[in-house]
């Protein structure tokens, strides 16, 4: 009665097939395990953008037009007309309206939130335009947020997201356009 016991090519060959098989599960373990944490600092970022969204839309009106004149926030009216600003609103090179340096924090990741606020359609409506009043009516917002992800220990890569929307005001109606028949043309 002889023993046999596995030779080293024997021991070999199965730890070959081992590897085989358990080195792409530790590469998807990996990948996935980065592909979450990325993906969960962008829902954050998303998150964060629609959150001052809604608290901007949340803003009466004419308190948007002040942040956008550069008045004073939480002024209770609309400023004097003789006080408004009669353009150019925006410069050339947009500026942000409200920043918010490290708006929220999740772990190591830190948001930057920057705010960016302008009438809407034309960013600088010309004061001498019979409808200069009805295109102050409506403001674009646009919320840019920005943070870092880490990749490995010392690679970091810069992300960006934005959101725009409109807000306008409260006492605005515009009639609709009516085709021939009478009928919306939107």
């Amino acid at each position: 009665m002889t023993k046999r016991g596995m030779t080293l090519v024997e021991v070999l060959a199965a730890l070959a097939v081992l590897s085989a098989l358990l080195v792409p599960i530790f590469l998807m373990i990996s990948f996935s395990s980065k592909a979450v944490y990325r993906s969960t600092n962008d829902i954050l970022a998303a998150s964060v953008a629609l959150e001052r969204i809604e608290k901007l839309r949340s803003l009466p009106y004419f308190k948007m037009e002040n942040i956008l004149l550069g008045f004073d926030e939480n002024m209770t009216q609309r400023p004097p007309s003789s006080k408004v600003l009669f353009g150019p609103f925006e410069t050339y090179q947009e500026q942000p309206d409200i920043v918010q340096p490290n708006c929220y924090t999740s772990g190591s990741v830190v948001f930057q939130c920057y705010t960016y606020l302008s009438y809407f359609p034309e960013p600088n409506p010309d004061p001498n335009d019979p409808k200069f009043d009805e295109k102050r009516k409506r403001i674009r917002a646009k919320v840019r947020i920005f943070w870092k992800d880490r990749l490995s220990s010392s690679v970091y890569v810069d992300q960006d997201l934005t959101f725009d929307t409109l807000i306008h005001d409260e006492n605005y109606n515009p009639k609709p356009l009516l085709d021939s028949y009478g009928e919306d043309s939107n």
